[in-house]
């Protein structure tokens, strides 16, 4: 849901206890995903160049219907043509916004698995396949069993070391820190993107659509380089 209030403190305590315009990679399949990613360079939550100029920050909640359109379909367009060429690099942080009482407890730990993917330089490819495997959000789906059915489908990834580092008190502390900066900047619902460069940083406002295209996205690019 769009407008649901932030409610970080007790998700954690829980917590802790594709594609061009052209052809289109099947949707949901890993091998759609190695031929996004292929090739592009992952650190932590950041996809791309770490020397890119601009930094396109999306703050999202892996629950909200919203988010997976967009990462199905303006964030594959933005991987394709901007940071897989190099001129952008793209930032994921969380920010709640979609957790029903079906899942409640699940923002935090979902967010948590995709940070515990990045230390293994994998987290765009466990946000993607959340996003794909999503349900509705009134359905109890994110479970122990379903976060590791994703991690289990990352290629490369060691589930022994993934599943020791979502106990890292770091990475609750990571997701916190991205809920109150998303507040400080004024974030009321997900997906938020925001565009930075030389020239300053941009948010992407639209009042007819809470999801930018990507000449949206490229044109913010082109303001802020």
């Amino acid at each position: 849901m769009w407008m649901r209030r932030l409610v970080l403190a007790a998700a954690v305590a829980v917590a802790v206890a594709i594609v061009t315009e052209g052809p289109r990679p099947t949707a949901g399949s890993t091998a759609a995903l190695v031929a996004l990613l292929n090739g592009i360079p992952e650190h932590g939550n950041t996809l791309g160049q770490p020397t890119a100029p601009v930094t396109v920050t999306e703050f999202g909640d892996l629950a909200c219907p919203i988010g997976r359109g967009f990462a199905r379909g303006s964030e594959a367009l933005l991987i394709s043509n901007e940071v897989a060429t190099g001129r952008a690099k793209l930032v994921y942080r969380g920010f709640e916004t979609a957790s029903a009482t079906a899942n409640a407890g699940a923002y935090a730990a979902s967010q948590i698995a995709a940070r515990a993917a990045g230390l293994q330089d994998r987290a765009w490819y466990y946000i993607l396949l959340f996003y794909e495997r999503q349900r509705a959000e009134t359905t109890r789906y994110v479970t122990e069993g379903f976060m590791r059915g994703i991690a289990a489908a990352v290629p490369g990834l060691k589930l022994a070391r993934w599943q020791a580092a979502r106990r890292e008190a770091a990475l609750a502390a990571a997701v916190v820190a991205d809920g109150r900066a998303a507040s400080a900047a004024g974030v009321t619902g997900t997906p938020a993107i925001f565009v930075s460069g030389r020239r300053g940083t941009l948010q992407f406002s639209d009042p007819n659509t809470a999801v930018p295209t990507l000449p949206q996205i490229q044109s913010l690019i082109a303001r802020v380089s």
